[in-house]
This record gives structure tokens, sequence and C-alpha cells, in this order.
């Protein structure tokens, strides 16, 4: 559509409208510019809206400690915290808590059955070298 063709003149509604680009036309032009101040406040909105809030705060992190000191399972703690409505907090989260207490000196990991001794992860594993005869 070209704006050679549109006749501003013609109608008593668009009299003052000869110099500007009609409504419909700003909308698909705008569209395809790139703003980069938009997408910034755009994207900051995205990460407000869809922030998760911290699941292992203080007071959770002091129930899991005691409950890690009674000798429970990060399983065992997870499904105690769920039904107690408390918190939704994954035993993965709780085992890298103990991971990092463990690498900083602490003592948590003796409460676990394992002491944290068979991590065997796939990737962490060496392949081994076979000889084909």
């Amino acid at each position: 559509m070209s704006l050679s063709v549109l006749h501003y003149g013609d109608n008593k509604n668009t009299e003052g409208l000869a110099g500007k680009v009609p409504r419909a036309l700003r909308v698909i032009s705008s569209s395809k510019i790139y703003h980069p101040m938009r997408a910034q406040r755009m994207a900051e909105r995205r990460k407000r809206r869809f922030q998760k809030p911290r699941k292992l705060t203080p007071e959770v992190r002091t129930t899991v400690i005691r409950y890690l000191k009674k000798d429970l399972s990060p399983q065992q703690i997870t499904g105690r915290l769920r039904a107690l409505g408390k918190a939704d907090v994954c035993h993965e989260t709780i085992y890298e808590m103990i991971r990092r207490d463990k690498a900083s000196g602490g003592k948590l990991y003796q409460h676990c059955r394992f002491q944290l001794k068979h991590i065997n992860h796939w990737l962490s594993r060496k392949r081994k070298k076979t000889t084909r005869r």
C-alpha cells in the first residue's frame, strides 16, 4: 500500500492528517524497528515477572540441618517438609548444601547414610581403554 494512493484532503476526518502516516502503517513499521531501550525494559519486566523466590531460606536451612542431625535422608526431609507445608525443597538441593558444607570443613556429611562416598556421575567417569586383539 503506497502513501501516494491515499488522499487525505478528500474526507473531513482526515484533513489534519496530511503530513502524518496512518496508524495502521505506524504499527506495522514500528514493530520491525529494533529499539534497545524498549527491549531492555521488556527484558527486565520479564525477569521480575518470572523470578522465583529462593526456596532455601535461612529458616528452611536450619530445619533441614536439624533433620539431618536426626539422621534423616534428604529424600525423607523433602517429604517431611512437603507434608508439613513448610517448603518445597528438592533433595538434590539438600545434597548440594551438604557438599558445600563438606568442602568448607563442615560435618553434615557424617549424618548421611553413605557420607557422600558413592557419587559416581556418568559424566565424570573415565573411559576404559579397550584393547582389541
